[in-house]
């Protein structure tokens, strides 16, 4: 490699200084014939030769460093651009909507109708609590959202959280038995003030972590019932070999710098 070094140097130094003082000596010596040749002739001859070729190495050589530039200013166009689709991608992945359409799909495996709603939950180690990502309902008022951040310890996504899944059935009419509904509710943690915030009161619930096998839990799938008897011990079997479901296991983990954090909710729309 030194070596390498010191000749591209003395190539450089002869093309640039010595090809002019031979091409002068050389022009003086036999521009009025060749005549009798001395030893001094003949060094001129090889000088001259060795002074031209290291004139047509340096730019064989700055063409082949200019070809190389143009390639790498390519290939880094062709990575910008690959980056950027990469981008657009990740931030699709991370919008609500794509959420939303995943929850569709699976609400449509798990048969769900105008009276049942399921959304999706991102979880934040950091703050100790959830973010909805998505939610689809048939019936459009059971869309509408309502708080933007949900704690981990409160409600059956808090109790799936830490157990893998909840399910709950049968529980009394809000309307008709308020005093009923807010006692089953105090269990997880749910205040009478609180119940006033949520956009919907269900009476059966059934709520599962989404568990990658390598990053464990990151997320809870959520479906509510205006109905008490909609999910029983069936719903937990149903859930699991949903398509959809297997593959938002897969994708969330891989996706998670992209979701919304609790820094943003507002900027996101919950």
């Amino acid at each position: 490699m030194i070596w390498q070094k010191i000749w591209i140097l003395c190539r450089r130094f002869i093309a640039i200084a010595l090809y002019p003082l031979c091409a002068i000596l050389f022009y003086e010596r036999f521009s009025r014939g060749i005549g009798e040749v001395s030893i001094w002739d003949i060094h001129i001859v090889i000088f001259s030769a060795l002074a031209i070729y290291c004139v047509w190495k340096e730019r064989s050589s700055a063409r082949a460093d200019e070809i190389e530039l143009q390639n790498a200013r390519k290939e880094s166009r062709s990575l910008s651009n690959k980056n950027s689709e990469l981008t657009d991608a990740l931030d699709f992945l991370g919008g609500d909507k794509l959420w939303s359409f995943y929850m569709r799909t699976l609400g449509e495996e798990l048969r769900l109708g105008n009276q049942e709603r399921i959304s999706l939950y991102c979880y934040s180690e950091k703050a100790k609590a959830f973010i909805m990502l998505g939610r689809h309902s048939k019936n459009p008022e059971l869309n509408a959202t309502g708080r933007k951040v949900y704690r981990a310890d409160q409600g059956c996504i808090g109790a799936a959280w830490r157990d893998g899944d909840c399910l709950e059935s049968y529980w009394p009419d809000p309307v008709k038995n308020p005093t009923g509904y807010a006692k089953k509710n105090e269990k997880y943690g749910y205040t009478p003030e609180d119940l006033s915030t949520l956009t919907m009161l269900p009476r059966s619930v059934y709520a599962k972590a989404l568990e990658h096998p390598e990053t464990g839990r990151c997320a809870i799938v959520l479906a509510e019932s205006l109905s008490g008897k909609r999910f029983l011990g069936e719903i937990r079997g149903e859930v699991v070999v949903a398509p959809t479901f297997t593959v938002l296991e897969r994708v969330l983990p891989f996706v998670k710098d992209r979701l919304p954090s609790l820094d943003q909710p507002q900027e996101m729309g919950y």
